[in-house]
């Protein structure tokens, strides 16, 4: 079940919350693939902000693969699949994160060690170890 709250004084904008959440709640199992986000004019109504607030974290959303917009106009989570294109995506974007780790001077090892811990804390963390 999607739960979502905007901090109005927050430093970060709305729109960048409620894109955190919800990719944080889909990292964490909450969400899964194919589950039906509700309409933006709802969740801004929930949430007090304005439906452009919501309209910008889906469409952050669709861009990054996370979601898509069905034919009869539901955002339905995606995150899961791996055609080509988010494949591509993900790639690129790790190579520039891997980049940026190397002009750093991290090494290779240090690299894939920091990977395999975060996805081994991730791992413990949808399990419930601590």
């Amino acid at each position: 079940m999607l739960t979502i709250t905007v901090d109005h004084n927050s430093k970060e904008p709305p729109y960048k919350q409620i894109y955190d959440q919800i990719v944080s709640q889909i990292s964490a199992g909450i969400l899964v693939m194919d589950d039906v986000l509700p309409p933006s004019r709802t969740l801004a109504g929930v949430l007090d902000v304005n439906f452009h607030t919501v309209n910008r974290s889906y469409q952050m959303l669709r861009d990054n693969g996370v979601i898509s917009l069905t034919r009869n106009r539901k955002y339905v989570v995606t995150a899961g699949r791996h055609d080509e294109r988010s494949v591509n995506e993900f790639f690129s974007r790790e190579q520039d994160l891997i980049s940026d780790a190397l002009a750093r001077g991290f090494g290779e090892d240090e690299i894939i060690d920091i990977i395999k811990k975060i996805l081994t804390t991730r791992s413990k963390n949808k399990r419930g170890d601590c």
